[in-house]
């Protein structure tokens, strides 16, 4: 039943968002626009979905309000920024990971931003301490792993993986993916440095010799093709693979199984991508606006079914694809005393052998 109603949700989705806000033509919220584009909202996305056209559109329809995108990096989106900073040429960053908010943040780009929507659509634990960000959609770094190659009652949390039994049989990817950092940074949080890095060390001990991938996709097929028995991947990885339709994807991914790995209280550590809300924006209360719609109950469901990641409003039904790997419980810590230790992350990660593939 619950899965029927996921269904309906999702089929429904642009013709309900139609109930998400006011019309913009009612200009009380639009007092900070500039007068030669009154009813215009641009962003700088790292995302390439096709899904996200249709949701501005769907925005666009509700509200008058046009939505003008720019597509790039992270950190060619962030230098573009910071180029502009005296005078912002967008209103809205939305970025892949917490560590690109957390840089425009500290380096003065960001403004805080909230509503009692916005308080509505997310819990606290979802947003920046001060109030410049907050998250989009969510997931974990978990264990992809070979099917009839792994013992799974020997494996629950993440010391489990640095067991010598698993000596040459991990594949990893690289080290400078905001995935793995965040992980690293996660467990350095809730463990310690001293912790992580005998944990980092059993890791890479663990992995395959002389082994590097280009994607966390290209881990799953490594998987497939028995170069390995698992993967650090994030939890949307298998899953794409899996409904994107491509038998290049699909066929390897039904060979692979996925399960999260926790600490000892159950807790895993979590990712995000983002929004934030660029200083001085030219258009900031239709930037709200739109930030409003993005994470509200029907327009979660439309954002996360490109990444088949889990959404942040907790009205919002997961993507039925996800049955697939079930769920997991977050980390006490905040994002923002995660993002404090994605340096330190990569200090550790360098320290123990965990080269990227250009290294």
């Amino acid at each position: 039943m619950m899965r029927l109603l996921h269904v309906i949700l999702f089929a429904s989705v642009l013709i309900l968002a139609g109930n998400c806000g006011p019309k913009a033509d009612q200009g009380a919220r639009s007092g900070s626009t500039d007068a030669a584009t009154p009813n215009v909202v641009r962003i700088y996305t790292h995302r390439y979905y096709t899904t996200d056209k249709q949701i501005f559109d769907q925005f666009t329809a509700n509200t008058g309000i046009k939505v003008e995108v720019v597509k790039d990096t992270d950190q060619k989106l962030l230098a573009r920024m910071q180029a502009e900073a005296d005078k912002p040429q967008a209103d809205i960053f939305i970025a892949s990971d917490v560590i690109y908010l957390e840089e425009a943040r500290k380096a003065g780009l960001l403004q805080p931003f909230s509503s009692p929507i916005l308080d509505r659509n997310l819990p606290t634990r979802y947003r920046d301490n001060t109030g410049h960000w907050a998250a989009l959609d969510r997931g974990a770094v978990g264990l992809a792993f070979a099917k009839g190659k792994v013992d799974l009652s020997t494996l629950y949390v993440y010391n489990d993986i640095t067991s010598p039994v698993w000596r040459g049989k991990i594949l990893l990817g690289d080290p400078r993916k905001a995935s793995n950092r965040g992980l690293v940074a996660g467990l350095i949080a809730v463990n310690g440095e001293a912790a992580t890095a005998k944990w980092l060390q059993g890791l890479v001990q663990n992995s395959v010799p002389g082994f590097s991938a280009a994607s966390d996709f290209d881990l799953i097929k490594a998987l497939a093709a028995g170069q390995g028995n698992m993967a650090l991947v994030p939890s949307s990885t298998l899953l794409q693979m899996m409904a994107g339709g491509n038998p290049d994807y699909a066929k390897p991914a039904e060979s692979v199984g996925f399960i999260f790995l926790s600490f000892a209280d159950r807790t895993t550590v979590f990712y995000i991508s983002g929004a934030g809300l660029i200083k001085d924006a030219p258009h900031r209360d239709l930037a709200v606006l739109l930030l409003e719609f993005l994470t509200s109950e029907q327009q979660q469901t439309a954002f996360t079914s490109a990444t088949i990641d889990y959404p942040v409003n907790p009205m919002t039904l997961p993507h039925e694809f996800i049955d697939n790997i079930g769920g997991f419980y977050e980390i006490k810590k905040s994002l923002n005393e995660v993002a404090e230790l994605y340096p330190a992350a990569d200090r550790l990660m360098q320290a123990a052998g965990w080269r990227s593939p250009a290294q």
